[in-house]
């Protein structure tokens, strides 16, 4: 019975070390793929990243009286693509500026058209006041072009209130530029970023004869744009081509906090009064994490699967942070920002 028992007892041992076995066989292999140079991996994805930043910091060095800020959200997506994805196809920026310059040339049509329907009507004095103007193309870009702000308006992270993970409430593809231009929604600091590059195009072509400025307000409303009769084309349009922006820079300070919002990793204080830009709510929860460590056994569960998943070329949802885009959006945000 001795002898019967303990050859039982050693059956599932023996399998148990067969199968470990099986598995150091199946990792000696896959050291051995990594030593061979045909199953090397490449990182194609940073060079793509380090493209897009120092494009976003070449827009910045034309200053913010010349700052394309269209151009520099779409390298801000173009980054956080890149780290995203690993992807070795970098994102077509130049064909998202392409839609921008076929929306201002939607436009210019329609500009072009009411000119004529009132001139027909109304002679010399049926040509369409600048405040006209802007009222037919506001309406090609926020009506007839569908763009829009969505029901959470600025920011969907409860006022007043700490929520373990921003970015189970924040959507990135409200701030993304490339995909605010395919869905059609966006925060109204994107939707002011869209229409300031579309009166800055019209401008150039003449569509338009003196420059406009596009409000935000506190970006908690839709934008709205006025003429600026004093600022002439021929005032804003440089002898190199670029045209001064008459849209405030915070436009893209508030794109990219609402990025910083929806990758940060940490419990945010959404505390309205105190911060009324949003931007530093997550400050006191990211320094008790660096200096006591993070107790919290649901987001040590998220996180180790995270990882697991990451590992295997799974890329998880941002619900619990991705310190990858978060950090370059607090870069960016203070190479464009500063101390503000």
């Amino acid at each position: 019975m001795t002898s019967t028992a303990h050859g039982a007892g050693d059956g599932p041992g023996r399998v148990r070390g067969s199968q470990q076995d099986d598995r150091n066989t199946d990792e000696d292999d896959l050291r051995g793929e990594a030593r061979d140079p045909r199953y090397r991996s490449f990182d194609l994805a940073s060079p793509h990243a380090w493209e897009a930043r120092r494009g976003f910091l070449a827009e910045l060095q034309q200053g913010t009286s010349f700052l394309r800020l269209a151009d520099a959200a779409l390298w801000a997506a173009a980054e956080d693509d890149a780290l995203a994805t690993n992807s070795p196809v970098r994102l077509p920026v130049d064909a998202f500026k392409q839609r921008l310059a076929r929306l201002a040339d939607n436009c210019g049509a329609a500009l072009a058209a009411e000119g004529a329907r009132r001139r027909e009507t109304g002679g010399e004095e049926g040509e369409l006041s600048d405040e006209e103007a802007v009222a037919v193309v506001m309406e090609c870009v926020l009506g007839a072009g569908g763009l829009r702000v969505p029901d959470t308006g600025k920011s969907s992270v409860p006022g007043e209130s700490v929520v373990a993970h921003p970015g189970v409430w924040e959507r990135s593809s409200h701030a993304y530029l490339n995909q605010v231009l395919c869905n059609r929604v966006g925060t109204p600091a994107s939707l002011a970023i869209v229409l300031i590059d579309v009166f800055q195009r019209l401008l150039v072509s003449g569509a338009l004869s003196c420059g406009v400025i596009v409000d935000c307000e506190d970006f908690t409303e839709p934008p709205t744009a006025r003429p600026a009769p004093g600022f002439t084309r021929e005032a804003l349009v440089a002898a190199d081509g670029r045209v001064a922006n008459t849209c405030t820079t915070d436009a893209l300070c508030e794109v990219l906090r609402t990025l910083k919002r929806a990758f940060w990793p940490f419990a945010w204080e959404s505390n309205v009064a105190a911060d009324p830009t949003g931007a530093q709510g997550g400050f006191e929860a990211a320094a008790r994490t660096a200096l006591e460590g993070d107790d919290d056994a649901t987001t040590e569960a998220i996180s180790r699967f995270a990882k697991y998943r990451l590992k295997r070329g799974i890329y998880t949802s941002t619900g619990a942070g991705d310190l990858r885009r978060c950090v370059p959006a607090c870069e960016r945000l203070v190479l464009l920002c500063g101390d503000r």
